[in-house]
């Protein structure tokens, strides 16, 4: 899970910078708007995941023993 969020982290950094690029040069095209939106979802889906797992684990832990 970390790895994936890693490289998707990187794709969409590549990806805003893209964009920024093509705002600078005042040529974005409407697609390009929504371009970063599927990676953000999922960095979001995986970094709430990953920060609550570790309550998740002292929740079960507390409730074995």
């Amino acid at each position: 899970m970390r790895t994936s969020h890693r490289g998707v982290a990187m794709a969409f950094l590549a990806i805003v910078v893209v964009n920024v690029v093509a705002f600078a040069i005042n040529q974005p095209t409407p697609w390009l708007h929504y371009l970063p939106l599927p990676p953000l979802f999922w960095l979001m889906l995986t970094g709430l995941y990953m920060f609550v797992l570790p309550y998740v684990q002292k929740g079960r832990q507390a409730r074995t023993t």
